[in-house]
C-alpha cells in the first residue's frame, strides 16, 4: 500500500503505518500560505505548485525506500511551510522567482531563527529540502530555477551550526538508582491511584443525564471527601505533594506513566516510537521446548516496514505494565486499547465522552519521563547533569548487555532489529545506534578502571598479581597524585594492555600463557572458570574481589559439612576449598607500600 491515502486540491492525507495506527497525517496545502496576501491567481498557482512538489517527494521517497514513514514526509512539509511563509513575507510568490541570493538569505534566516542558533542537523535538513526541490524540479509547476548545488555558501551554515552530538548512555549506578525509584514508586502508589480513580469514576457514572451544574457540585463534593481521606493523605506522603486533590492525583498519574516508560526502556532497549505502539494487552507468554516459560513484549518495529515484533520482557517490565494497565482501567471508563494514552482537559480523570487518543509523540513521552525523573532524589537528578532523552535508555541497555559480555553482541543486534549481527568491528550496521563505537568507549573506560584498581590496590593475589607487582616496583614514582596515576594507566593502554574482567578477578590476557586456551580475541568463554583462572599466570585479584572469594569459601565450607556426601563430591569440594584458601592467603600479603 502506498503512502498516499487521499488527495484534494488543498490537502494530502498520508496512510498511517502500523507503528502510527490511529494517527492522522494530513498535510494542509493552504496552511503553507499566509492569509491576506497575493492575488487569487498567485495563491492558486502556489497551492498547485506545493501540492505537486509534495506528491513528487512522496513518489521519490517510495522509489528509494519502500518503508518510508509518513512522519518523514511530515517533517519535509513543516520545513516547506517555513520556506513558503518566508517567501510570502518577502513578496516572493513562486519557487521560480527565487534567486541564488534569496536561497542564501533564507538559510541565513533559518540559522538565526528564534532565540538561539539552530543545530547542524536542522540546517542540513533545510539544505536537503532546497536540493530536493532542484532534483524534482521537472515534476511541479513554477519550479525552482536556481541550483542550490552551485551555491557553496549554503553548506557553510551547516558547518557553522552547533553540533547536537550523540546521546550517551548514563552511568550504570545512576541508571540503577532511577530503576529502583521507578519500581518503588509503582509499588507504593498503584493501589492508591486505582482506588481513587474508581471513586471518581463512580461519581462520573452517577452524573449521566444530570445537568452540568449538578455534575460540578457532585465532583466538588467528592474531591472534598477525598481531601480528608486516608488514601489521599498517604498519596501526599509518598509523593511529597500537598496541593489540592485534583492536582496531586493527576501529577501522580503522570509520574506513574513516566516510571513505567523508564522501566520498559531500560530493561528492553526499545525505541521511543516502539514504546508508544504497545497496547494494554502487550504481554504474552510462551513455553519453550526446554519447558521454561518466557514473557514477551509485543509491539511494532520502527523499522522493517512497521512489522509486528516481540522483545523479551523481564519480570520488572511485566509487573510495571500490569500496574499501569490496572491504573488505566480505573482511570478511563471507555478507554483506549493502547497502554499509553492522552486526553484533553485539566481534570485528574477525563470527563465522560472525552476523546481518548493514543500517545503518538515521542516528545510527549520524553516529557512524562522527565516528570518522573525530576521527582526523584537530588542525587539522581544531579547525576544526569542534563535532561534525560529516551534514546539514552536504549544506549544504556546496550552497555548493560554488551560491555559485560562481548559474545552477546550478536543476540543484542537481533534484539534491536538491526540489519547485521556482525558487530565485532567498525563495519557493524546499526540503523540508529553506533554500537561499535559505544562498546569501544565503554570497554576503554572499563580497561582504565581495572588498571587503576591493579595499580593502587593495597594487595594483589593470584599468579598474575605477582607479575603485575614486578611492573609496579619499576614505576619511578609510587603514584603520587592523580596525574601520575592517569599517565601510568594511559601508558599501559598504549602498550596494548589487554584486561578481561570478571566477577572473581582480572585476566591480564596473554594467549601463550592462557590456562583456558583462549585465542587472539581473548580468553575462552567456555573454559573460563574460577578454578581454571586460579592456576593461570594471567590471573590477578585485588581487594575488589575479596568478598567474592570469601563468599565462595563460606559456601564450600558449608557444603563439605553436609552428611551424607559422596567421596567424589567431597574431594571436589575440598579441592575448591583449598584453591580458595590459597588465593585468599596470597591476597592477604600486603605488597604495595604507599609513600607519603
Amino acid at each position: 500500500m502506498g503512502l498516499i491515502k487521499k488527495v484534494t486540491s488543498t490537502m494530502i492525507e498520508l496512510q498511517a503505518s502500523a507503528l502510527n495506527d490511529g494517527i492522522e497525517f494530513k498535510l494542509r496545502i493552504d496552511s503553507l500560505l499566509l492569509q491576506g496576501v497575493a492575488t487569487k491567481f498567485q495563491r492558486e498557482r502556489a497551492i498547485k505548485s506545493c501540492r505537486e512538489f509534495l506528491l513528487a517527494i512522496v513518489s521519490l521517497m517510495e522509489q528509494n525506500n519502500e518503508a518510508t514513514s509518513p512522519g518523514s514526509i511530515q517533517n519535509i512539509y513543516h520545513r516547506l511551510r517555513v520556506l513558503r511563509h518566508w517567501m510570502w513575507r518577502n513578496e516572493i510568490w513562486q519557487f521560480s522567482q527565487l534567486s541564488a541570493e534569496d536561497l542564501y538569505q533564507f538559510m541565513e534566516y533559518v540559522f538565526h531563527r528564534g532565540d538561539r542558533l539552530v543545530s547542524d542537523k536542522t540546517m542540513a535538513g533545510y539544505q536537503r529540502l532546497l536540493m530536493t526541490m532542484w532534483d524534482v524540479n521537472d515534476q511541479y509547476a513554477a519550479s525552482l530555477k536556481v541550483s542550490p548545488y552551485l551555491i557553496p555558501e549554503i553548506e557553510r551554515f551547516s558547518k557553522l551550526a552547533p553540533s547536537v552530538g550523540r546521546w550517551k548512555p548514563i552511568g550504570e549506578q545512576n541508571a540503577i538508582d532511577i530503576l529502583t525509584a521507578a519500581i518503588e514508586w509503582l509499588d507504593s502508589t498503584t493501589p492508591l491511584l486505582v482506588q481513587l480513580f474508581e471513586r471518581l469514576r463512580e461519581v462520573d457514572g452517577k452524573s449521566i443525564g444530570k445537568t452540568r451544574s449538578w455534575r460540578k457540585k457532585a465532583r466538588v463534593k467528592e474531591y472534598s471527601e477525598i481531601a480528608c481521606s486516608d488514601l489521599f493523605a498517604k498519596l501526599c506522603e509518598i509523593s511529597g505533594d500537598h496541593r489540592n486533590p485534583n492536582t496531586v492525583i493527576r501529577s501522580c498519574w503522570s509520574k506513574s506513566v513516566g516510571a513505567t516508560m523508564v522501566i520498559v526502556l531500560f530493561f528492553t532497549g526499545i525505541r521511543g516510537s516502539e514504546l508508544l505502539s504497545l497496547k494494554r494487552e502487550c504481554i504474552s507468554r510462551e513455553k519453550h521446548r526446554s519447558g521454561r516459560v518466557f514473557d514477551y513484549l509485543a509491539g511494532i518495529a520502527a523499522k522493517k516496514g512497521s512489522a509486528p515484533r516481540t522483545w523479551i520482557a523481564p519480570k520488572p517490565v511485566v509487573e510495571a505494565i500490569e500496574k499501569l494497565r490496572r491504573i488505566g482501567e480505573a482511570h478511563v471508563a471507555d478507554g483506549t486499547e493502547y497502554l499509553f494514552y492522552k486526553y484533553n482537559g485539566n481534570g485528574c480523570v477525563p470527563v465522560r465522552g472525552a476523546k481518548i487518543r493514543r500517545m503518538a509523540n515521542t516528545q510527549l513521552a520524553t516529557a512524562y519521563v522527565g516528570i518522573f525523573v525530576r521527582s526523584c532524589s537530588k542525587k539522581i537528578v544531579d547525576g544526569l547533569r542534563r535532561s534525560f532523552h529516551l534514546h539514552q535508555a536504549r544506549k544504556t541497555f546496550a552497555t548493560f548487555v554488551a560491555v559485560r559480555d562481548k559474545s552477546s553482541l550478536g543476540p543484542l543486534a537481533a534484539h534491536y532489529g538491526h540489519a547485521s549481527t556482525f558487530i565485532t568491528d567498525s563495519r557493524y550496521v546499526g540503523s540508529d545506534l553506533d554500537l561499535h563505537q559505544l562498546i569501544g568507549e565503554a570497554s576503554r573506560a572499563d580497561l582504565a578502571n581495572g588498571l587503576t584498581d591493579l595499580l593502587t590496590s593495597q594487595s594483589l593475589g593470584g599468579l598474575g598479581g605477582e607479575t603485575f607487582e614486578k611492573y609496579r616496583t619499576l614505576m619511578p614514582v609510587r603514584f603520587k597524585g592523580r596525574t601520575m596515576l592517569k599517565k601510568s594507566v594511559e601508558d599501559l593502554i598504549e602498550q596494548g594492555a589487554n584486561l578481561s574482567p570478571c566477577d572473581w578477578g582480572y585476566c591480564l590476557y596473554a594467549a601463550d600463557t592462557s590456562a583456558c586456551r583462549g585465542d587472539a580475541s581473548g580468553p575462552s568463554l567456555e573454559r573460563r572458570s574460577p578454578s581454571v583462572c586460579r592456576s593461570c599466570k594471567n590471573f590477578a585479584v585485588t581487594e575488589k574481589h575479596r568478598r567474592w572469594w570469601e563468599e565462595r569459601h563460606r559456601r564450600e565450607s558449608d557444603f563439605i559439612k553436609l552428611n551424607p556426601l559422596s567421596e567424589q563430591a567431597r574431594a571436589i569440594c575440598a579441592s575448591r576449598l583449598e584453591e580458595t584458601e590459597e588465593l585468599l592467603v596470597s591476597l592477604n600479603q600486603k605488597r604495595l607500600v604507599r609513600e607519603e
